[in-house]
């Protein structure tokens, strides 16, 4: 794992005109995360919303240098990407789960 740098990016409004594709004219709020992942300089990056919730041991599991390695050499060697499962829950009427084997009772529903 690597040291943290700042990078700073100027985004601005883009004449329909001007932009590559006329995409970023539509979602700017897109153009903001294709900035982002552009400026990147990391061997992993992990796009997600404001109330994505990662599940209990995640950053262990992330940063544990086995694993970290492991999953470093199949996206540069492999070209993989991972998609993360998302699940929308309200606490009202679903409790969270904290282990797969809750999450995929839960799925069965």
């Amino acid at each position: 794992l690597g040291k943290c740098r700042l990078a700073i990016s100027l985004v601005y409004a883009i004449d329909p005109q001007d932009a590559r594709i006329e995409y970023d004219t539509l979602y700017p709020i897109n153009t903001l995360r294709n900035v982002a992942v552009r400026e990147a300089h990391t061997d992993l990056i992990m796009v997600i919303d404001i109330d994505f919730i990662p599940s209990t041991g995640f950053w262990e599991f992330c940063t544990d240098h086995a694993m970290y390695d492991l999953l470093v050499s199949r996206a540069a060697q492999q070209r993989h990407v991972w998609a993360l499962v998302s699940l929308e829950l309200h606490e009202t009427y679903l409790r969270l789960p904290l282990f797969k084997e809750e999450l995929a009772e839960c799925l069965k529903n």
